[in-house]
């Protein structure tokens, strides 16, 4: 039988296709094509030959599918797939032309300019000579973070990874600007090229040339160029090079071996650039309404290979019906989450190799709290996501989640990422906790008390102006980049998930999180939600500016709040559930 969905490899790059609609070998090579669009636009499907092994002969197209069902069975698993071959990349080919165009009107590119948001603009040319790609490109504030960094380190190799779908491509394109104003040569190198080809970017033009033998050490020699590689493992060293990739480890481990390489962090976007993203790029609701892309943030995070241009294409494939492109944009995701669970999704990232990919869009990277951009900070790509692995934590770790928190050592990324589930699981069912005031001077000395909580609905929300305290409700950020707090729930409670010791607060989140609560409530608390091997010590947290610092100027109305522990049972002690019947009156608390 032929499998359901067959993986395709071109140029060390995966990709699958779904054959239920397919009946030959030449309609699989057209699939190929379409899954590996742009860079296979300039061969026709005939071109295109398909392998079962590096060394076997190409499939006969004229072939049905299920003749050769045997031969395609390995190719149903992503280890074992079907590989994509064309004939060598030829000069004078339509993709050349057009990247030559962009490279020709790079240097001339405008830096607009609109209050804090900045976008380079194309004149008569595409990002990379291609349409797709579009005649903008925003530019993010981290990508001039990145420059800086470049500027006063003194390493001579940079790898910059991140979550897939984040744009590292454009940042690139941003280098190459950069680059191409300071009339720098460039060597640039993408996945679909042949591992032995680069093209040469000057001011003469642009030209293909080898990356080994005397023809690179004649160009490294007479133009010192900038050595610009996207999504694959650098071939030349004695070159200033940006590698720009997904976290697959077999990109870059032989490249940070160099004591001249580093490797730093791309966050995703926060909501309000992706806002600035659509304005700019898809302004006309016509082709990308706003709440289409709230709906897929509100799955995805701040990955804008889906929240904008994925969730644009599939609302003109649809028809613009907004049910059906949100339906079709949000597979991939939901396959991912369903494909296994949380144990599964966490050995799939940490393998760190192409079968991990699905893991990434349930596991975002973030910026570390530090703000050091050689560190990550790993969490769910967003609170339906979370929500969603919640419930097959549900089914597959119910009886053994708090080991698994007694296990992974204390304050370990991935125990926060638990713990985290398991704390807002609790809460939300409602109960009777135990909490404690935090004040200055001995931890112990606070009074423990008894607080009852009924069960509530969690809810989410883009902007504090969704949320509203007057209701019975759990109200959860979207984005972690958003908020200082965790949960929020009225009439004036806030709450921070940690299992760490040391959790200070950013000053300027929880006062626009004060915003909302009436000003008639005396009591304002912010209870921190830890684990009981740390609650008996927990202490009283320091207030932060954004940048991390001591907040040191008059807290105003952040001075009035209350500091408490809340308890989450990690160990043999039980939590009173209280009543089975909820409460009818809401403790006030």
């Amino acid at each position: 039988m032929v499998p359901k969905r067959i993986w395709l490899s071109y140029n060390n790059q995966l990709s699958c296709v779904l054959t239920q609609e397919l009946e030959f070998v030449i309609d699989l090579a057209k699939a190929a094509r379409n899954e590996f669009l742009p860079y296979l636009r300039d061969f026709a499907t005939s071109d295109i030959t398909l392998h079962v092994d590096e060394d076997a002969e190409a499939l006969a197209t004229d072939s049905a599918l299920a003749e050769i069902a045997a031969q395609l069975s390995p190719c149903g698993v992503s280890k074992t797939p079907l590989i994509v071959k064309v004939p060598e990349f030829k000069a004078g080919s339509k993709v050349e032309e057009g990247l030559l165009r962009f490279w020709k009107a790079l240097p001339e590119a405008s830096l607009v300019v609109d209050g804090e948001v900045e976008y380079l603009e194309l004149k008569e040319s595409y990002i990379l000579g291609i349409k797709k790609l579009g005649d903008r490109l925003l530019v993010r504030p981290i990508y001039k973070e990145l420059c800086e960094l470049f500027e006063v380190e003194g390493y001579d190799q940079w790898v910059v990874t991140g979550t897939p779908g984040i744009g590292k491509t454009f940042f690139s394109v941003y280098y190459m600007w950069i680059a191409a104003r300071k009339k720098k040569a460039v060597l640039w190198q993408n996945p679909f090229f042949p591992d032995d080809v680069c093209y040469l970017m000057t001011s003469s033009g642009i030209a293909p040339v080898r990356t080994w033998g005397s023809e690179i050490d004649g160009v490294l020699a007479k133009f010192d160029p900038v050595h610009i590689v996207d999504g694959r493992a650098p071939n030349l060293r004695n070159v200033w090079t940006l590698l720009v990739t997904s976290p697959q480890h077999n990109h870059y481990h032989q490249f940070l071996k160099d004591d001249d390489s580093n490797l730093l962090y791309m966050p995703p976007w926060s909501y309000e650039e992706l806002q600035t993203c659509k304005a700019i790029l898809y302004p006309d609701e016509r082709i990308l309404p706003t709440t289409l892309m709230d709906r897929v943030f509100k799955w995805y995070g701040g990955v804008p290979r889906y929240v904008l241009a994925r969730a644009s294409t599939e609302f003109k494939r649809k028809g613009g019906n907004e049910d059906a492109a949100f339906q079709a944009v949000n597979r991939s995701l939901t396959e991912a989450i369903n494909r296994g669970g949380i144990m599964d999704a966490i050995k799939a990232y940490q393998s760190k190799t192409t079968d991990g990919q699905y893991s990434h869009r349930v596991i975002h990277i973030f910026s570390h709290p530090s703000g050091e951009l050689t560190q990550f900070h790993l969490s769910w790509a967003s609170d339906q996501v979370a929500t969603e692995m919640s419930k097959i934590y549900e089914q597959e770790l119910r009886f053994n989640i708090l080991n698994l928190l007694r296990n992974f050592p204390d304050g370990s990324n991935f125990r926060r990422m638990l713990f985290e589930i398991h704390a807002q699981n609790v809460l939300q069912e409602g109960g009777t906790f135990q909490v404690r005031p935090l004040g200055e001077g001995d931890p112990r000395s606070g009074q423990d008390i008894k607080i009852t909580f009924p069960a509530a609905e969690r809810r989410t929300f883009i902007t504090y102006e969704e949320v509203n305290l007057r209701t019975d409700v759990f109200w959860k950020p979207c984005s972690p980049t958003l908020a200082s707090i965790d949960l929020l729930r009225g009439p004036a409670n806030c709450f921070q998930i940690t299992v760490s010791n040391t959790h200070p607060i950013k000053h300027q989140g929880l006062s626009k999180a004060l915003e909302l609560v009436d000003k008639s409530e005396s009591s304002r608390r912010l209870y921190f939600v830890v684990p009981s091997n740390i609650y008996s010590t927990y202490k009283h947290q320091p207030y932060h500016t954004k940048d991390g610092k001591i907040y040191k100027r008059n807290l105003g109305d952040v001075g009035k709040v209350e500091q408490w522990a809340l308890m989450i049972p990690i160990g043999a002690e039980n939590l009173s559930r209280g009543d089975e019947e909820p409460p009818k009156k809401k403790q006030t608390v």
